[in-house]
């Protein structure tokens, strides 16, 4: 029997919003289903003034009050933030504050702390902000060592029973790893179905043809696939949750360059701005 992934930390980034507070809800269900330590961590930025001194070009100074004030006046504000969350009383946590921009401060802890999952809320974005700067959350799943679960702030229940794992192409790449997703199936006694959407109604995948790294990992696991044609994947997959309710969407991290990711937005992307249910980025 195949051993199974321990997820012994969970990061979950904060920024003081509604999203966040899903996240946190959520990340307390698995903590407590998986034992794991919970890692809160928000980036702050000094804040600078600018004045003219002629005839020499503008000087930045920080503004009094700030330094290593604003670290303390960061995690202040986090400390009080977390109180609102009763049920840390009963899981192992700590919170984190950071210097920087907030997807470079995750990114960093991520690394530092060795987390297992990041775990954290998106309220979406609009076809502008999606297509000139994106989201925080867009970003760190692009830029994250480990794998990120997404959690939209209108999410309504917190079972996991089916969870959906999303190929838009027959992706043979090894390097891509699924334990966590084997782990939070197991956990849960979730069950699995794989969904291939097809461009061209000739280019589906039988049961038989699934990659073998995926047959070897899920091969304990109750799955069932299921192929079909769409011109538009994330189309697909809404067609798909239609006529199956899925608690949790798996998709794989595949890089793109940067003018396919301007131009062409990935389906990882497009999820993350409208998805429903929480989604798994893998990796």
């Amino acid at each position: 029997m195949t051993e199974i992934m321990r997820i012994q930390k969970l990061l979950v980034p904060v920024d003081f919003s509604a999203a966040t507070e899903k996240a946190i809800a959520y990340a307390v269900v698995l903590a407590k289903k998986w034992q794991s330590k919970l890692v809160f961590v928000h980036g702050y930025q000094v804040a600078f003034a600018t004045y003219e001194r002629p005839p020499m070009a503008p000087t930045v100074n920080p503004m009094v009050g700030t330094g290593l004030s604003e670290k303390e006046l960061s995690r202040e504000k986090l400390n009080d933030f977390l109180e609102a969350f009763p049920q840390l009383d009963e899981i192992e946590h700590e919170d984190v504050v950071g210097l920087g921009f907030a997807v470079d401060v995750i990114r960093r802890t991520a690394e530092a702390e060795n987390v297992d999952v990041i775990v954290m809320g998106t309220s979406g974005a609009s076809e502008l902000e999606g297509f000139f700067i994106g989201t925080n959350t867009e970003k760190v799943s692009r830029k994250a060592p480990c794998p990120v679960l997404v959690i939209p702030d209108d999410l309504k229940s917190y079972e996991i029973n089916t969870v959906c794992l999303a190929l838009d192409i027959l992706n043979d790449d090894n390097t891509i790893n699924l334990d966590v997703l084997v782990t939070l199936l197991t956990s849960f006694g979730a069950k699995l179905r794989i969904i291939h959407i097809s461009d061209k109604e000739e280019t589906g995948f039988k049961k038989e043809e699934l990659p073998a790294h995926f047959k070897e990992s899920l091969n304990q696991i109750q799955h069932s696939i299921h192929v079909f044609y769409a011109g538009d994947p994330q189309e697909g997959i809404e067609e798909f949750l239609d006529k199956f309710p899925i608690d949790l969407i798996a998709l794989l991290h595949r890089e793109h360059g940067f003018f396919e990711r301007l131009f062409r937005p990935g389906i990882r992307k497009k999820m993350i701005f409208k998805t429903k249910v929480p989604l798994l980025i893998l990796k």
